[in-house]
């Protein structure tokens, strides 16, 4: 239920945020003044309460909860008050809060949950508080939201959602060009069955025409869909290893035929090793160094992979 109103919320956004500022007449500026328009726009943007609040003014989802779901929730919400120092009850209070909507409530509940768990926060825990602190200011990037996903990308520099995010607030503060940056890199590495992927995949391209880029194309939609999936779990496990080496060896095709980033390469490095192909795994790695020679951050990447496979020490 989080991720399918996430995706109305944000869409909503994107359309007020293009009648706001691509409507017709909006006027040319000087790239400087542009520049530090956009900047003073970060910098002032509402706060998250703020943010809240206005979203509060707006029409409630209808999430289709029953009446004993919503009296659970209540009673769930009586005991944890009642255990602040109880994780899971915390754990369960935001979650259940996210599913009616009550994103707020949940952003709180989560923030608590974080707080209780100090220095064993996980990313996932960050990026869920991201989702929800998003989703409770209608899509809006606040400035809280975004120090989460800076420490998001502390941890994890290469993380889709925070990308994500991270491209939304630059479209939201008139640099679209940044957000194509950021969204270019959310569609290209990451499977397009996730939410974020789904979400940059259905805002890239406004972000490049607004940007000045005339000549991109929507990649390829890649990996299993939804009834590959679903057909998947059913399958014997042989037959599902079959599946998976096919898609292998569709991958292996596609980037010796025409290339790819280095999440995919490093993707199928990876796939070759869980199969039990560690000299072809070598192999791939070897030319994948080739390929990336003049780009550091990619044989980063590369490499991060190569060490987890146990390929270097």
């Amino acid at each position: 239920i989080l991720a399918v109103v996430v995706v109305l919320v944000v869409g909503l956004g994107s359309v007020a945020l293009y009648f706001s500022l691509g409507v017709p007449g909006y006027p040319d500026l000087p790239l400087a003044q542009r520049l530090a328009g956009a900047e003073e726009m970060r910098a002032n943007r509402p706060s998250q309460l703020e943010g809240e609040e206005a979203a509060a003014l707006l029409p409630k989802p209808d999430v289709g909860a029953t009446e004993d779901y919503i009296a659970m929730v209540d009673q769930l919400r009586a005991i944890v008050m009642a255990r602040p120092d109880d994780q899971q009850g915390w754990e369960l209070l935001a979650r259940h809060e996210a599913s009616l909507a009550n994103y707020a409530a949940a952003a709180r509940a989560q923030s608590h949950l974080i707080e209780l768990r100090g220095a064993d926060t996980t990313t996932e825990d960050l990026v869920n508080l991201a989702d929800m602190m998003v989703a409770a200011t209608a899509g809006a990037v606040s400035p809280e939201a975004e120090s989460v996903l800076r420490e998001v990308l502390r941890r994890d520099p290469e993380n889709l959602a925070a990308l994500y995010y991270l491209g939304l607030l630059y479209a939201q503060t008139d640099r679209p060009d940044v957000a194509f940056r950021l969204w270019r890199v959310v569609v290209e590495s990451g499977q397009t069955d996730a939410i974020h992927v789904q979400l940059a995949r259905g805002q890239i391209e406004e972000a490049a025409f607004r940007a000045g880029i005339d000549d991109y194309a929507l990649p390829t939609e890649r990996g299993p869909n939804a009834a590959q999936m679903a057909d998947a779990a059913n399958m014997s496990e042989e037959d599902r290893t079959a599946m998976i080496e096919g898609m292998v060896a569709q991958l292996a095709e596609r980037l010796g035929a025409e290339g790819g980033s280095s999440a995919e390469w490093a993707r199928l490095i990876g796939a070759l090793s869980v199969l039990g192909r560690i000299d072809e795994a070598q192999e791939i790695w070897r030319e994948a160094q080739l390929v990336f020679a003049d780009s550091a951050m990619d044989l980063e990447t590369l490499q991060r992979t190569a060490e987890e496979i146990g390929l270097i020490q």
